[in-house]
Order: structure tokens, then sequence, then C-alpha cells
């Protein structure tokens, strides 16, 4: 009776999220909990905890010495420990779900599909480094042999990222596509934006061009009336000097003519 009583507490524990049973082992959890905003909250929320990077394997390829590769190995393992830790905290690595919308509605509504699919993307990673990453500084205690190898937890949490990540991969897919599409839309706008914006440079270097044409003919149509009335008045000033009898009133008209467009400057007669 014992027995069962303490699988019931520990299904309860389970239950308000704060433990994770293993075998008879009760192990405290993360509380993962989104505090930023964007597609990549869940995952920024995850690597407050575990971020484990190919920069990790390599790194530890370099730990040829004996004491920098014992203190590079503690680290290691610490960061192995605390990426199981988060797969016991999170549903998206300690448990399978049949279909997408299951999995949707396993987590808080402020989940959104776009950062699930980047969480389950980032823990599949995190669990493929993981298990790399062990196998290059090997097992030496009962805690690490159980991360160790197939049905190893590491194994087992890697198995539940790919499964679940291939129930949500037509959401995944379907959210790709829809950006892709929107960037494209956004892309073709810019470009027709480019292009009314040259159309418009275009048609107004063309406004101007023609503006200039028609203020040089109206400068060169000006100079050439200003000349011919000049010497119409010229030969007005001239018809009433040299030839007295000449009409009065078309001398009078030439010379009211000059006089209005030049004064009384009258011209020297050479």
């Amino acid at each position: 009776m014992k027995h069962y009583k303490g699988w019931i507490l520990s299904f309860l524990l389970i239950g308000c999220g704060s433990y994770f049973t293993v075998g008879k082992a009760v192990v405290s959890t993360y509380d993962i909990k989104i505090t930023t905003k964007g597609d990549n909250a869940l995952v920024e929320a995850i690597q407050q905890y575990s971020n484990i990077t190919p920069f990790d394997v390599v790194k530890w390829k370099f730990s040829w010495a004996p004491y920098l590769g014992d203190y590079m190995r503690d680290g290691v393992i610490t960061k192995i420990r605390n990426f199981i830790k988060v797969c016991q905290s999170i549903k998206l690595a300690s448990e399978r779900f049949p279909h997408a919308l299951t999995l949707i509605n396993a987590f808080p509504g402020h989940w959104k599909p776009k950062a699930i699919c980047l969480a389950l993307k980032n823990l599949e990673k995190q669990a493929e480094d993981a298990a790399t990453l062990l196998s290059q500084v090997g097992v030496r205690t009962t805690e690490e042999k159980s991360w160790e190898g197939q049905n190893g937890l590491i194994d087992i949490y890697l198995k539940n990222i790919q499964h679940n990540r291939a129930q949500f991969n037509a959401t995944c897919t379907g959210i790709k596509l829809k950006k892709a599409a929107k960037i494209d839309k956004k892309l073709r706008d810019e470009q027709r934006l480019l292009q009314q914006q040259q159309n418009r440079a275009a048609a107004d270097i063309l406004y101007w061009e023609n503006w200039r044409r028609k203020w040089k003919m109206a400068k060169d149509v000006g100079k050439n009336v200003f000349g011919g009335a000049k010497w119409m008045a010229n030969t007005a000033y001239n018809m009433s000097v040299e030839q007295p009898g000449m009409s009065l009133l078309s001398a009078a008209a030439l010379y009211y003519f000059y006089n209005k467009l030049f004064g009384t400057n009258y011209p020297i007669k050479k």
C-alpha cells in the first residue's frame, strides 16, 4: 500500500510541474516561462537554462591538456545535465503527441505555433550535440551512464522531440510558406515603389528639360523680336533726321515705338 502511495505522490508532484519521476528517482525541474516577445521567445526561455551549441562540441576537441580537459569535462557534464533537466521540464521533449492539435492545446495560448516550431528545432539540435559531447567525454558515473546510448535519456528525449517535430511539420511548413509569401509580397511592393520613384524622377527630368527648351526658345524669339524692334526704331530715327519730307505720321509712329522701348537714349549716328 505504501508503494502505491509513493507513486501517487510522485504523480501529483509531476502534475504540479515541480518534479519529474525517472524510475524511482525524483528530480527537480525548471519552470520554463516566456519572458520576451517575438518568434524566438520560447527558444530564449529554454536557453536561459540550457544552450548546448556546436561550438561546445568543437571546443572539447582542443582540451588536450590533462587539467584543462578535466576542467572542461566538468563544464560539459553540467551542460548535459541542464539539458536533460530542461527536457524533463517541457512537454515538447518529455511527451509524444499524436497530432499537432493536441500539441498546441497542451501549451498556454501565448505559446505561438512559430515559437513552438523554433523551440523543437533548437531542442533537437541541442539533443544531438549533447549526445556527441557525451560520446567525446565518456561516462564515469551511474548518472552519466543513464544518459548514454540507445534508450538512454538523451536518446529518449531526442526521439520524443523528433516525433513531435514530425507531427508539427505541416504547421511549421505552412508558417514558412506564409512567411515566404509575405517576404515576396514585400519585395514586390518595394520593387514597385522603386519603379514608381524612377518613373517619377524620369518624368521630372523630362518636364524640366521641356521647360529648359521652351525657355531657350522664348529667349531666342525674344532676342530676334528685340533685334527687329531695335532696327525699326533706329530706322524711324534715321528717317526723321535724314528724310524730313517723310510722312510725319509714319515717322511719328516709329519714333513712338522706339521711345517706348529705349526711352530717350537715342542711337548715335556714325
